[in-house]
């Protein structure tokens, strides 16, 4: 050395970053590169990637050791319930594996509310519900027939006849 030199130490402050349980070690001011594959979850949906319960900013220097994790979000399930023309009568968002809220039964000239087609507990797709009916001319009353009586007699003759349910 010839001349008068000067050294100077340079620190570079590194940090541990994880990112969905992979460690590495970052400079300061390095600029994360967002994961190109979004992960999956089984009825779930990705919302992004968080630092607690933070949105990481990929376009932020890093400057501290970080834990950045997926979020995800239980799916979401649009439920219709149609009348038997089609009329919406109502619409329900709702979180896999809950149940939506049916509406009050339907009314439909000649006939009676049964049941509705689909169960809407424990979603786990979009579902369309339609009611069932029942045709009023085939409810029986207490003045129609509750009973069919099949008779042979001795000349192997056979006779239908009906019964109102009142035997002597």
């Amino acid at each position: 050395v010839t001349e008068k030199l000067e050294v100077v130490a340079t620190y570079i402050k590194t940090y541990v970053v994880s990112i969905n349980g992979v460690t590495s070690t970052v400079d300061t001011g390095t600029l994360l590169e967002r994961p190109t594959v979004n992960p999956t979850k089984e009825n779930h949906q990705f919302v992004g990637w968080y630092v607690g319960d933070v949105e990481y900013n990929f376009n932020t220097e890093v400057t501290s050791d970080l834990v950045i994790e997926a979020k995800f979000e239980l799916n979401q399930y649009e439920v219709v319930f149609k009348d038997h023309d089609g009329t919406v009568l109502s619409i329900e968002t709702v979180t896999h594996g809950l149940g939506a809220t049916a509406p009050a039964n339907p009314t439909r000239e000649g006939y009676r509310f049964d049941k509705w087609d689909k169960n809407s507990n424990n979603v786990k797709s979009d579902l369309v519900i339609s009611p069932i009916y029942i045709d009023n001319r085939n409810i029986l009353n207490n003045n129609a027939i509750n009973s069919l009586l099949v008779t042979v007699n001795n000349d192997k003759k056979l006779t239908i006849g009906t019964s109102s349910g009142s035997e002597n």
